[in-house]
């Protein structure tokens, strides 16, 4: 908690920030384990508040954003340290950055932001009030923004498996799947998280890793979760795969398939041999048509 609130680090603000913060000083205001909570270990979890221990305090004259404290102080030097950082510009920015990266686009127009800044600066840091201005832009709603995100690993199978109304009995299949492709559940080394940017999720191995992922479940390969994909398309088999393909694609998608994730979904089919010995033709097989729409960068977006 220490170092992910001191200024310059994490979580409050941006790295460069101007005039240079003095944070291992910032971080004498917050002395360990005065800030920090109290548990009791064993059930049940019981948060018992803070302590401020007046010895693990630096008490002289620190320097921070710019601001002199004087020596003397106690608790009330950490919670100034506090207000400086929570109260800085660049904290208004930094937090309406993120925001409007996680639901807006990937890079958010800068006239967003600086509004968004605004709202947070001007209602003392109201998260309510940030979130209703961000969904009340018209950048929110812009033609740009819609499915100009890509989504995370977690994002993608939860929609793979909601798209196909499946259900999970165990989860330890899906928690393994995750892990292949890249975000293992709580296993995020950097304590800022998994990075909401697309370099991070789009490149080969991690397209093929999610081609698979989207195989296996419409295939019922993933262990502890059920899918329901015959139903989906029980109207299909009788269809020539280019209908097929572009029906399927409207029941999982909820959108037009792109001319160029169905040819090569037709090209994978037709090299498939479907002929059988008495001369009849095997039906398409819905299950491998479903997986690939999983793994089209259609449904890579949100």
């Amino acid at each position: 908690f220490q170092r992910d609130v001191a200024p310059g680090t994490l979580w409050t603000l941006p790295r460069g920030t101007s005039p240079p913060p003095a944070a291992g000083k910032a971080v004498g205001l917050l002395p360990p384990g005065s800030l920090l909570p109290s548990l009791a270990i064993e059930p049940p979890r019981v948060v018992k508040g803070f302590a401020f221990h007046s010895k693990d305090h630096d008490p002289g004259e620190k320097h921070v954003l710019g601001v002199t404290i004087a020596a003397g102080g106690g608790r009330e030097d950490g919670e100034r340290v506090l207000d400086l950082v929570a109260r800085h510009p660049a904290t208004a920015r930094f937090i309406a950055t993120k925001l409007a990266r996680r639901f807006v686009s990937d890079d958010p127009p800068p006239a967003l932001v600086e509004r968004l800044a605004r709202v947070f600066t001007e209602t003392d840091g109201d998260l309510k009030a940030l979130v209703v201005a961000l969904f009340e832009s018209p950048e929110m709603w812009s033609r740009d923004a819609y499915r100009s995100k890509i989504k995370m690993p977690f994002e993608f199978a939860v929609s793979a498996v909601r798209a196909l109304g499946g259900h999970v009995d165990n989860a330890g299949g899906l928690a393994g799947a995750l892990g292949k492709m890249g975000q293992p559940l709580y296993r995020c080394q950097p304590p800022t998280g998994y990075k909401d940017a697309p370099a991070t999720w789009v490149n080969t191995g991690a397209l093929i890793a999610r081609l698979n992922f989207g195989l296996a479940l419409a295939q019922g390969k993933l262990g502890g979760t059920h899918v329901h994909v015959q139903p989906l398309g029980a109207d299909l088999f009788s269809l020539d795969p280019s209908p097929a393909v572009a029906r399927a694609g409207q029941l999982v998608l909820h959108d037009e398939l792109a001319a160029g994730s169905r040819d090569v979904i037709l090209a994978e089919l037709a090299a498939e041999d479907r002929s059988m010995a008495d001369g009849e033709v095997r039906q398409l097989d819905l299950p491998r048509v479903v997986g690939m729409l999983l793994g089209t960068p259609e449904f890579q977006r949100r």
